[in-house]
């Protein structure tokens, strides 16, 4: 998952105050599952998207992939069932911060997806609801993620070069500390 700064910077990007970015994802950190919003996602069946298969193309022609290391760009379709969201206890939370929770909450969703560290894979979501209200969340959300995609890649890159960075000084120190034994 991206760092918490990249977390915070496409809240502040998409106008969502700081403040209730971070309280929404320690809400979903601290629902015991960090996961637990795949239960109201559906695979869809339903073919994707042309114009995001067409901006996955225009990206890998711009040698995108290369670029950042990234081994697959892949997209997930996904419906979003409302009703089972609507009815859940997270969602009467949630609902205390008002429209800005809300995006938080779809944001932290599409974000989580943005980097497969394992295996250099990046996933497009392509969600959509049974409902207007949270769809609009979604075109939003989706929008921006398309518009911004480019340096959302070069943030994730910078922050996995960081990581590791930190992984291979960490083990220099302890090869160094283990040397002096």
């Amino acid at each position: 998952m991206p760092s918490w700064e990249i977390h915070e910077k496409y809240a502040k990007l998409m106008g969502i105050p700081i403040e209730i970015a971070k309280e929404i994802d320690k809400l979903i950190d601290n629902s015991g599952i960090h996961d637990f919003y795949d239960i109201f996602l559906e695979r869809s069946s339903k073919p994707r998207d042309p114009m995001t298969i067409q901006h996955i193309n225009y990206l890998k022609s711009l040698g995108i992939r290369r670029l950042f290391g990234i081994n697959k760009i892949r997209v997930r379709s996904y419906n979003f069932k409302s009703s089972l969201f609507i009815t859940s206890p997270f969602y009467e939370k949630l609902k205390t911060y008002g429209e800005d929770g809300l995006k938080a909450f779809f944001l932290h969703i599409f974000r989580f997806n943005w980097e497969k560290r394992k295996r250099k894979n990046v996933e497009i979501l392509e969600i959509g609801a049974d409902t207007y209200h949270f769809a609009r969340y979604f075109w939003e959300i989706e929008s921006f993620i398309k518009s911004n995609y480019e340096l959302i890649l070069g943030d994730i890159w910078e922050d996995i070069k960081r990581r590791r960075d930190r992984k291979t000084l960490k083990e220099i120190r302890r090869l160094r500390h283990q040397l002096k034994r």
